[in-house]
């Protein structure tokens, strides 16, 4: 990551000033503020399109933390993180690229594993093609994480999407397969 502003508003810094979604922590929940007074913003990079694009641009998020007066406990400090996607066309929840394939980003977690190593997720990712959502009655997250003690910054991010099948469909064919079988005779539960 490489720092690319600092920021600072004495009445405090609404999220689009943090220019990002928010980002959620359960580590941080007692200590979140919506409002932080400073700020740090980073660059991320997560690689680059490689040859769906002709102009070989990086893809580089960008990482928000902040820090203020807590909003609870005015003796307090407090802070709130956020992250904004890559923009090849923009938007904060989501990015298109050249039309075609266009994505959409839900709530954003960063969650701590064992070791002190950190993912960040985004759950409820939606991917279309020309269109049409893919892949149909599946829930895509969309990780990212990195090793800390990797010295190389340039090749240390590693980025993971893993899909579910939606529970709807899941419920609904448990119900489906366990409705007694009738028989054709009298209309009998077999």
């Amino acid at each position: 990551m490489t720092l690319t502003r600092f920021l600072y508003d004495a009445k405090g810094l609404n999220a689009s000033a943090l220019g990002g979604q928010t980002v959620h922590s359960p580590r941080l929940l007692e200590i979140t503020t919506p409002a932080p007074t400073y700020a740090l913003s980073f660059t991320l990079p997560l690689g680059s399109l490689g040859a769906l694009s002709s102009v070989h641009v990086g893809l580089d998020a960008s990482f928000t933390v902040g820090w203020g007066q807590s909003s609870t406990i005015p003796e307090d400090d407090a802070v709130a993180l956020a992250i904004q996607l890559p923009q090849v066309t923009p938007g904060v929840l989501g990015f298109s690229l050249q039309g075609v394939l266009r994505t959409r980003f839900g709530t954003c977690n960063l969650v701590e594993l064992a070791g002190q190593r950190f993912v960040l997720t985004f759950n409820n990712v939606g991917l279309s093609l020309l269109g049409f959502e893919f892949p149909p009655g599946y829930i895509i997250d969309f990780l990212i994480s990195a090793d800390p003690h990797q010295s190389d910054a340039a090749a240390n991010v590693a980025w993971l999407l893993a899909l579910k099948r939606e529970e709807k469909e899941r419920l609904l064919l448990q119900h489906q397969t366990s409705m007694p079988a009738v028989s054709r005779s009298g209309g009998h539960c077999a």
